[in-house]
């Protein structure tokens, strides 16, 4: 299942349930995956030269992260006009309501429950990935 994304970064702070994605994903054919546990700078200079480059990115990011305003940093990436191809999956161990109408509302393009499963992730990367191909 070789996606169209260029780049896929795996964000949050879970680490012994994200680390293992970047796993599943590098077996299921997808390339240049990354995990990282916070939003450095770094990470965020990252996103910005990627899609300055027309990269087509996916983000999946922990939205139930204490050490990191999820929300915030998806907000500030579909405000910038330069991130006009980035897909973002959230995960979340409670979809409240309030927090599913937060995600539509911060312009995340799919939401995913946790704990997840292999094929709904994949399934999920590769209906982003046919979408952004377009």
């Amino acid at each position: 299942m070789p996606s169209n994304f260029d780049n896929i970064l795996i964000i949050g702070e879970a680490s012994a349930i994200l680390r293992p994605l970047k796993d599943r994903l590098r077996d299921a054919g997808c390339r240049n995956v990354e995990y990282r546990s916070t939003v450095s700078e770094s990470v965020r200079q990252t996103i910005v030269l990627n899609t300055g480059e027309r990269k087509r990115i996916l983000i999946i990011i922990d939205l139930d992260a204490k050490t990191f305003p999820a929300f915030n940093v998806v907000r500030q990436l579909r405000e910038d006009g330069r991130h006009q191809r980035l897909a973002i999956i959230g995960l979340t161990g409670s979809p409240s309501p309030e927090l599913v109408q937060n995600a539509r509302d911060t312009g995340i393009s799919s939401l995913l429950t946790k704990p997840l499963s292999s094929k709904k992730l994949l399934e999920r990367v590769q209906t982003l990935s046919q979408s952004v191909a377009a």
